[in-house]
């Protein structure tokens, strides 16, 4: 299969979403349930995403995968800026097993992590709602980084250093699933902002 055709594979489908929005410390602020529906549509892949309490609708559509998207072979992806720098910039995780989903949108702002959406997303709707209301958080230190740890089994790796700091920067996205194992996605960018090859390191 090519990247195309994996992706949809994976991806593809209507999922029931619960978007989480989180602060720089970690406290949720507000959240709200979505419905998402991914289509091919004569060889062009549509995503139409509606937000459940305003029923406002965003919609995007491309024919190839965007030269900014990594993917793994089991359907997880990364998006973001091909290079980043000093300005703010916004990367977006997917891992998916089975029906359900987990994603990641980190907003980098010029001194740290401005904040973070966390997405639960499943094919089947009871899936979506996070075990807890507000979501708790517990933020560790491994090394320069920040993990997240919520919903009991997901772990967010969060760069809280300035931009400029010449020693690259990362975000990634784990998902511990019992009988499954661990699905995770890392974007990392060089020292001098250059995106690197997606690899499984976490």
């Amino acid at each position: 299969m090519n990247d195309r055709q994996t992706l949809m594979k994976f991806n593809s489908g209507s999922w029931r979403g619960c978007f989480v929005h989180l602060d720089h410390k970690g406290v949720e602020q507000k959240r709200f349930s979505t419905s998402l529906d991914v289509i091919d549509s004569a060889g062009v892949i549509q995503a139409s995403l509606t937000n459940l309490h305003t029923g406002r609708c965003q919609s995007m559509s491309f024919r190839e995968i965007p030269v900014e998207m990594q993917l793994t072979e089991t359907g997880d992806w990364s998006l973001g800026p091909a290079r980043v720098g000093p300005l703010p910039w916004v990367a977006e995780l997917c891992v998916v097993i089975g029906q359900e989903r987990r994603r990641l949108i980190a907003r980098h702002g010029a001194n740290t992590v401005e904040s973070i959406v966390y997405v639960r997303e499943s094919r089947v709707a009871q899936g979506a709602i996070p075990t807890s209301e507000p979501l708790e958080v517990s933020i560790g230190s491994r090394g320069l980084h920040q993990i997240w740890r919520l919903d009991s089994d997901v772990e967010l790796l969060v760069d809280p250093q300035p931009r400029g700091s010449n020693v690259g920067t990362v975000c990634g996205l784990r998902w511990h699933q019992p009988n499954v194992g661990i699905h995770q996605v890392v974007r990392r960018y060089s020292a001098d902002g250059t995106l690197l090859p997606i690899e499984p390191s976490w």
